[in-house]
C-alpha cells in the first residue's frame, strides 16, 4: 500500500488491540472452497438455543482442557454444534483439533447438518475482549486491523483523511474501491459473507484510525451473511464515544468485486437495538 501516512497507521497497529488474535494466532486463511449454502432460515430464538447449548460445550469440552490444548494443539481448528466439540477421537470421547478449517467444519456438518448456530475457531483465539472504538457512530466500522490487511503493493492509498480514495491497481488498471458516503468521511462498501461463501454488498462501512480492532457489523447484516454458523466463542465489549455494547465474535469474509481482494477476518456483531 503506497501511503504518505503509512507510518501513522502502523503505529496505530503496532500498540493497538492484539487482543484480536487470541493468544496471538492468526486471523483466518485464505478460502480454498465455497462455503455451502444454510439450509435453514435465520430464526433468532433458535439461533439464541443453540447458541446456548455450545456455550456449555465449550465449557465442557474445551474450557476444562484447555491449557492442554494451547500447549498441544495451539492454533488448530475446533467447530462446536448441536452442543457437542467436532471432530473428536476415535472412541469419540475427546476432541481431536483438526489442522484446516474445512476439515473442523465438515465434522461438525457431518454430525448436525442443520445447524442454527456454530462455532468455528482456532485454539488460543477464543475467549472475551475488550476494545475501544472512538468516535465513530455507525454500525458498521473497519479499524486500523482491518486496513492492515490493506498494506499491500496493488492498493494504493495516499492519505487518510476526508474524501482520500483507495485504489487497487493491477495491469496498469486502478479501481477505487472507496465509496460515495452521507459525509466526508472514508467509506467502503465491500461484499460481506460467510468464509469462502457469495457475500452481498449492501452496507456503507466507516474507515475509523479511533477503532483498534477490525470490524463491526449490525445484527441483522451477520444474520443476512449466516455468521451465526461461524462466531468464535466469548464476546467483544465495545466502548466507544457514541456507541458501545457487548458484541459477539465471528469470522467474515470481506470481498471487494473487481479486484483480487478477499479477507477472511474476525469481527464484533452488535447486539440487536430495538
Amino acid at each position: 500500500m503506497r501511503s504518505h501516512c503509512l507510518g501513522r497507521v502502523g503505529l496505530v497497529m503496532a500498540v493497538g488491540v492484539a487482543s484480536w488474535l487470541g493468544q496471538g494466532v492468526g486471523v483466518g486463511e485464505p478460502p480454498r472452497k465455497p462455503a455451502p449454502a444454510p439450509a435453514l432460515s435465520y430464526d433468532a430464538a433458535k439461533t439464541r438455543a443453540e447458541r446456548a447449548a455450545n456455550e456449555a460445550a465449550y465449557r465442557e469440552h474445551i474450557l476444562g482442557m484447555r491449557n492442554r490444548l494451547l500447549h498441544e494443539n495451539l492454533g488448530q481448528w475446533v467447530a462446536i454444534a448441536g452442543g457437542r466439540a467436532y471432530p473428536v477421537n476415535e472412541s469419540r470421547t475427546v476432541v481431536r483439533p483438526a489442522l484446516t478449517m474445512e476439515e473442523a467444519v465438515a465434522a461438525a456438518e457431518a454430525e448436525v447438518p442443520e445447524a442454527r448456530h456454530r462455532f468455528v475457531f482456532r485454539i488460543g483465539e477464543e475467549g472475551d475482549l475488550e476494545e475501544l472504538l472512538g468516535g465513530a457512530e455507525i454500525p458498521h466500522i473497519l479499524g486500523n486491523w482491518f486496513m492492515m490487511h490493506m498494506d499491500r503493493p496493488d492498493v494504493e492509498l495516499r492519505g487518510l483523511g476526508p474524501d482520500m480514495p483507495i485504489h487497487f491497481v493491477k495491469g496498469g488498471v486502478r479501481t477505487e474501491i472507496t465509496a460515495k458516503g452521507p459525509d466526508s468521511r472514508m467509506y467502503l462498501r465491500p461484499e460481506l459473507g460467510p468464509p469462502g461463501g457469495a457475500g452481498h454488498a449492501e452496507a456503507l462501512y466507516v474507515l475509523s484510525t479511533g477503532f483498534g480492532g477490525y470490524a463491526t457489523i449490525a445484527a441483522a447484516t451477520a444474520a443476512a451473511a449466516s455468521l451465526h454458523l461461524w462466531e468464535l466463542p466469548g464476546s467483544v465489549t465495545i466502548s466507544g464515544a457514541f456507541q458501545k455494547g457487548r458484541c459477539h465474535r465471528a469470522r467474515a469474509q470481506f470481498r471487494f468485486a473487481g479486484t483480487d481482494l478477499v479477507f477472511v477476518l474476525p469481527v464484533a456483531i452488535w447486539p440487536d437495538r430495538p
